[in-house]
């Protein structure tokens, strides 16, 4: 067995931790009624991105029926969960946009919407400090990732400030959906070795029974008095959501597709900026007039630098294209 991250919700506070529980995988059982379960759902645009593009997609949240009770699906707090990218023949496809961080130590890539200002998001795996071996970014005084990891951590909270340990407060809900349509959108760069369709999964104990990938979390919710609500039958404090027997899912979840086109390179373009500059078009010729392909290697077409690819790299100075060769 390995250990499977969780979200730990503290009674009195929705201060939650990737906490680490031992976990035995079980069959669990997709919520049969969409309209009888919270939902959580990843959003991403229609059109299709090339390398070196910016896609923002979005992270939705409903609540599930309200009931009779301060607790339950229909009074979620807290969420915890990974998005993973799958495919897009590279490792990391997708890389955080902005990795600055604001003065919550949020990356600016990630733009919570208004509604969640009583509430704390943490990106858990933004940098690579504290003896951690992979991040997302290379924050300031940390190690660089290599390469970037190819997943998410999130959490989100509330309140935010945190109240001082002791006193009353009241835990808010999450908002569903919120002003702008999503809980938070996440501007994302497409890799420049992207090369097709990019899948964002939302790590779930329906379709990736535990253990979950490592450094990664199953998507876990918990409700204002401080009960985890991802599955029925509810877990036993102190064990995994979704251990028991039987368990069936009280989160519907959908994954979103970012489309993603490979373009061919530039023609001269030798170091990959996606413009030609005059000294890339100067040693085309001279790569051209010398028989010499390492004058430009992005000039050459078969390991020769041809009249035509020559002239290609000019034209896309020139005309300040980015045409291949």
């Amino acid at each position: 067995m390995k250990q499977q991250w969780h979200l730990a919700i503290a009674v009195g506070t929705t201060v939650l931790a990737m906490v680490a529980r031992t976990a035995t995988a079980q069959n669990v059982s997709a919520c049969p009624d969409a309209s009888s379960c919270a939902q959580v759902t990843l959003t991403a645009p229609s059109d299709t991105k090339k390398p070196g593009d910016t896609v923002t997609v979005g992270l939705q949240f409903n609540q599930g029926p309200a009931g009779t009770g301060p607790g339950g699906i229909g009074n979620i707090a807290a969420l915890a969960l990974t998005i993973q990218e799958q495919n897009g023949g590279t490792a990391t496809p997708l890389t955080l946009a902005d990795c600055t961080l604001n003065g919550d130590g949020l990356p600016n890539a990630v733009q919570p919407d208004p509604s969640l200002s009583n509430f704390r998001v943490v990106v858990e795996n933004a940098c690579c400090g504290g003896g951690r071996t992979h991040c997302l970014c290379a924050c300031p005084g940390d190690p660089s990732p290599s390469p970037a990891d190819n997943f998410i951590n999130l959490v989100v909270y509330g309140p935010n400030p945190l109240p001082t340990p002791g006193t009353g407060v009241e835990i808010p809900t999450l908002p569903s959906s919120g002003a702008t349509g999503q809980l938070l959108s996440i501007n994302l760069t497409v890799d420049p070795a992207a090369t097709a369709n990019v899948t964002l999964h939302i790590l779930n104990q329906v379709t990736d029974p535990p253990p979950a990938p490592q450094y990664t979390a199953l998507l876990s919710v918990g409700d204002k008095v401080a009960v985890d609500q991802t599955c029925l039958p509810l877990a036993v404090p102190g064990t995994a959501p979704c251990a028991a027997g039987g368990s069936t899912s009280q989160v519907v979840f959908t994954d979103a597709t970012v489309a993603v086109t490979a373009v061919a390179p530039c023609c001269g373009d030798s170091d990959g900026s996606g413009m030609i500059s005059t000294s890339e078009a100067t040693n085309a010729v001279i790569g051209l007039i010398q028989r010499d392909p390492t004058k430009n290697p992005a000039a050459a077409v078969d390991g020769v630098i041809t009249t035509a690819s020559a002239t290609k790299v000019v034209l896309n100075l020139v005309q300040r294209m980015c045409n291949p060769c």
